[in-house]
């Protein structure tokens, strides 16, 4: 049970990871060719 409750908190946390890089990514996506 402790495995799977830290096995879902990381998920939670390589999901908002992955969320602010795609926000980065259309951020410098938009600078550089707007």
């Amino acid at each position: 049970m402790k495995l799977l409750k830290k096995f879902h908190h990381d998920g939670v946390y390589i999901f908002i990871l992955g969320f602010f890089l795609k926000i980065c990514a259309n951020n410098i996506f938009f600078h550089k060719y707007s």
